[in-house]
């Protein structure tokens, strides 16, 4: 019977866990796990699926943090800064990023409350 495991990076040793990084569907994920946990194979670092299942969640959850902004707001300051076209985005990529920082500007006091 062969047991599903999964290749690991190990960000951080913290003695008797580590902090350990790997792909799961598709995106970058960290979890804390028994350093035991963590087997040298043929390919490298290896973890059992269910012990990174097991495993605490690494990281704080940013996808929780409420964000005011709409793309109504952003489309909106484009407008304001003149630029109504793909053309006009290409031709002033810097007005794009300061309508971007100037509409979700107001969300960073949110990103930040959302840590404390």
């Amino acid at each position: 019977m062969t047991v599903a495991k999964e290749f690991v990076r190990v960000i951080e040793d913290r003695g008797k866990s580590a902090v350990v990084e790997f792909v799961e569907e598709g995106k970058v994920a960290r979890k804390v796990i028994p350093r035991d946990a963590i087997k040298i194979g043929a390919e490298g670092l290896e973890v059992k699926r269910r012990d990174l299942k097991l495993g605490a969640d690494y990281g704080h959850p940013w996808r929780e943090v409420k964000l005011k902004a709409s793309s109504k707001d952003l489309e909106d300051e484009l407008y304001r800064r003149g630029i109504w076209t793909g053309d006009d985005a290409a031709r002033n990529p810097g007005g794009v990023q300061a309508a971007l920082m100037a509409v979700y500007g107001v969300d960073l006091a949110a990103v930040l409350r959302s840590v404390k």
